[in-house]
C-alpha cells in the first residue's frame, strides 16, 4: 500500500533510461488490471496472507520477468494508472466493469490484458458484458481461497 517504485515498472525503466514516462509507455506489451478492493484485504490466501499482498507479489514477479513491458492499472471504486508498478487504491467496492472500460481503448493495439482479482465484482453481469466487447483475450490470475 505504498508508493514505492517497483523494479521493472514503467517509472523505474524511464528513470534508468533517462526517458519520459510517455516514452516508456511505448514499450508496453501487457496491461495488468489489479483489484485493490476491500475484499483483497481478506487474509485467506495461501499461507494465511492477504489477497492484496499475494497480488502484489505476483505483480512484482511479472514485472521482473518483463521489465518495462507492463502497464499497471489498479481498480476499486475508481481506476488509477500506476506507473510506479505498485497498485494503490481505496480498498472500497469492486467496480471491475469500470476498470475494463478504462483499458478498453488499448484493445486494438496488440496489448495483452491480465486481470488479477479475487473474482468478486460489484456486478458480474456488467463485467461480463464489457469483457465480451474485447477483441483481445483477457487472461486472469485468481487470488483468494483455494475452495472459492
Amino acid at each position: 500500500m505504498s508508493n514505492q517504485l517497483i523494479p521493472g515498472s514503467l517509472s523505474s525503466i524511464a528513470r534508468r533510461q533517462n526517458q519520459s514516462l510517455a516514452q516508456s509507455w511505448l514499450s508496453v506489451e501487457v496491461l495488468l488490471i489489479v483489484d485493490v478492493s476491500g475484499s483483497m484485504l481478506s487474509p485467506d490466501a495461501p499461507g494465511g496472507r492477504k489477497r492484496y499482498d499475494v497480488a502484489v507479489e505476483e505483480l512484482k514477479r511479472l514485472q521482473a520477468e518483463m521489465p518495462g513491458k507492463i502497464g499497471v492499472v489498479a481498480f476499486s471504486d475508481s481506476v488509477q494508472f500506476c506507473p510506479s508498478g505498485h497498485p494503490t487504491g481505496s480498498f472500497g467496492n469492486t467496480n471491475m466493469a469500470h476498470a475494463l472500460e478504462f483499458v478498453k481503448p488499448a484493445d486494438d493495439t496488440g496489448v495483452r490484458f491480465i486481470l488479477i482479482s479475487d473474482g468478486q465484482p460489484n456486478s458480474a453481469e456488467a463485467t461480463l458484458k464489457v469483457a465480451k466487447t474485447f477483441k483481445a483475450h483477457i487472461d486472469t490470475i485468481y487470488i483468494g481461497p483455494e475452495n472459492d
